[in-house]
């Protein structure tokens, strides 16, 4: 299907089309360079099978996005809550969300 037939569809022009779908792509990238960040690999490919944002993952998790961020780049040791809050989310054991 062409930009022009999609527009066309939706009522829109071919040009908002790219736009749309430029956008979406580079969030899509985003997500994907952010994703290959995390130190974690059980918990990276929770998020990645689930297609989680780390806003998304936190607010799962019921904590602070920017300490899940820091968490899971390496960046902090994980708080308590922290982890109760991934252990939650992801259902997984200590052993098996935390292990590199």
């Amino acid at each position: 299907m062409t930009l022009q037939e999609i527009g066309d569809r939706f009522g829109i022009s071919r040009q908002r089309v790219d736009q749309l779908y430029r956008s979406y792509q580079a969030r899509e990238e985003r997500w994907i360079r952010r994703t290959r960040k995390v130190v974690y690999p059980n918990i990276r490919k929770f998020l990645v099978e689930n297609q989680l944002t780390f806003i998304d993952f936190a607010a799962l998790a019921g904590v602070n996005y920017n300490s899940v961020f820091s968490v899971l780049i390496g960046r902090t040791q994980p708080s308590g809550n922290t982890i109760q809050g991934i252990l939650r989310a992801t259902r997984m054991t200590y052993e098996e969300a935390f292990k590199k």
